[in-house]
């Protein structure tokens, strides 16, 4: 009896041994293919970091750049109401040539500016012109 149970586990084992192996050769190849998953992943991990390792100095940068930008946002309003000014200086601008001529007239006017004591000199002789111009007159009647 015993060599007859000995026979029955030798069967057992031999044919459950046989149906056992499939299974562990499909974990084993899933494993396997885990794994090369895992490896792709992680070189795809490094090459993403190099990249973002890389774009670092430039990003950097760009936070510098915040307080000018901040600065240059800050004349928004001034450059607003630089812009409303346009018609305005456009207006001025016509102004350039006649602006041109009477700037050259500064020398004359400041000639003429000169003449102010002379001139109010002989205005102040008015009178004794008007009685001189009346004698001359007064004359030539006579004859």
């Amino acid at each position: 009896m015993k060599m007859r149970n000995v026979g029955a586990l030798v069967l057992a084992a031999s044919t459950t041994g046989c149906s056992a192996m499939a299974p562990v050769r499909e974990n084993t190849a899933a494993i396997r293919r885990t794994n090369e998953t895992v490896s792709r992943n992680t070189m795809a991990i490094e090459a993403s970091t190099k990249t973002a390792t890389a774009l670092l100095p430039a990003l950097e940068n760009v936070n510098k750049l915040e307080p000018p930008l901040r600065s240059l946002t800050a004349l928004d309003p001034t450059l607003t109401r630089l812009a409303g000014l346009d018609r305005a200086l456009t207006h001025v601008a016509a102004f350039d040539t006649t602006l041109t001529r009477l700037a050259a007239l500064d020398t004359t006017l400041t000639t003429g500016t000169r003449l102010e004591d002379p001139l109010s000199r002989v205005a102040g002789l008015k009178d004794s012109l008007a009685i001189l111009s009346a004698l001359r007159a007064a004359p030539s009647a006579r004859v």
